[in-house]
């Protein structure tokens, strides 16, 4: 739905104007001062992983995550039954390899 600005098929459930007051806003950080973290409704700007500068969505503290590339026309949603051993800082490395690999096999 955010890729077709609200809608879904024949079925519009938000306006255009809606999802873009929704988008993350430079500067604006619930959790810290850092300009590059850029948050929304619920929903967090990328600055990584390869996505492009307008990618979006929610990296998943709680083990899943879910990011939409509009300049790929590209959304990924991941999900496990539970974190697994190891710290958040190894679920985002393992992310960032599932990421690569959806990125490079779309390459052209």
């Amino acid at each position: 739905m955010t890729l077709n600005g609200g809608a879904y098929g024949d079925k519009r459930f938000f306006h255009s104007s809606v999802l873009r007051a929704m988008m993350p806003i430079p500067g604006r950080d619930r959790f810290n001062d850092d300009a590059t973290i850029r948050w929304g409704v619920g929903i967090k700007q990328f600055d990584i992983d390869g996505l492009s500068e307008e990618a979006y969505g929610h990296p998943g503290a709680s083990g899943s995550c879910v990011a939409v590339d509009p300049t790929r026309d590209l959304v990924i949603a991941m999900t496990r039954f539970e974190e697994g051993p190891g710290s958040f800082s190894d679920f985002l490395k393992k992310k960032s390899v599932m990421y690569k690999a959806i990125l490079d096999s779309i390459k052209e």
